[in-house]
Parts: C-alpha cells; structure tokens; sequence
C-alpha cells in the first residue's frame, strides 16, 4: 500500500503592539536616574553613550512591527544588512556600583530593582538597532560578562 501524506503547516506572523506609555527613544530622551547627557559628553572615560538597561523587551522591524528572533540580529552586524530592527521594553540606567558607591556595597541587601516588574517608570522605542552584542548581567554580582 502506497500513499501520500501531505503536510500542511502555517505560520503565524508575531506582530509587535506597542502599549501607550511607550516613549521614542531620541537625543532629548533621559533615563529617570541616569546621568545628564551633556555630564557625559565632558567625561575623559566615556564617548558621550550612555548605557542602558532593557527588560521586558520585544525586538521587531520597524516597519511591519513583525516580532524578529535575537539570532536573526546578527545580520545587523553585516555591511549588507537592509534591515530596520528596533527594540522597545523597560528601560533603565546601567549603574557600576564600584563607580557609583566607591567600591562599598553590601549585594546581599541591595533591593534588585531591575528584577521588580513594578519598577519599571520608563518605557522606550529604540532607535535602529546598528550593532547586536550581548551581555550577561548576573544578579549575584551585577557586573557586566563576568
């Protein structure tokens, strides 16, 4: 006996719905609890960036707000990319704790904010995505790719 199995499968295309409290991502745009831009352009140590935490994120292409996979964001780092990804999610300011406290913290009864849902004050839209890395912040140490 011989037959034929069709399969049928469908895709569903994830699209991205942003909430109203949603705010663009600009030069004007300030994180609450994050330095002011013009401190940051003065600093010997800093290019004028500041660096910035997302929680809760959903990355997407900009013009279809089509949900795109984090691996795909790798083609971002290539010269050929043709492609407008953005990010929007909870946003907050990375703070060093050695800079920011002198080196003198206690982890263990530091509330971790950035693990309180509740926390989040700010929502933002990214500009472009032009460059994908990624970074492992721990929640025992909060150091950056230790």
């Amino acid at each position: 006996m011989s037959g034929t199995v069709y399969l049928i499968f469908t895709i569903e295309t994830l699209l991205y719905a942003p909430p109203d409290d949603e705010y663009d991502e600009d030069e004007n745009f300030q994180v609450i609890g994050e330095t002011d831009f013009a401190d940051l352009s003065v600093s010997d140590d800093s290019d004028g960036v500041p660096v910035r935490i997302l929680t809760d994120f959903a990355v997407y292409e900009s013009r279809t707000r089509q949900l795109v996979p984090i691996g795909e964001l790798v083609s971002v780092n290539l010269a050929v990319n043709n492609k407008n990804y953005r990010a929007s999610g909870c946003v907050k300011p990375y703070i060093d704790d050695d800079e920011y406290y002198g080196g003198d913290t206690d982890d263990e009864n530091d509330e971790d904010v950035m693990s309180n849902p509740e926390a989040c004050l700010q929502r933002i839209r990214s500009t472009r995505i032009q460059k994908f890395t990624l970074h492992d912040i721990r929640q025992r140490s909060r150091m950056l790719d230790e």
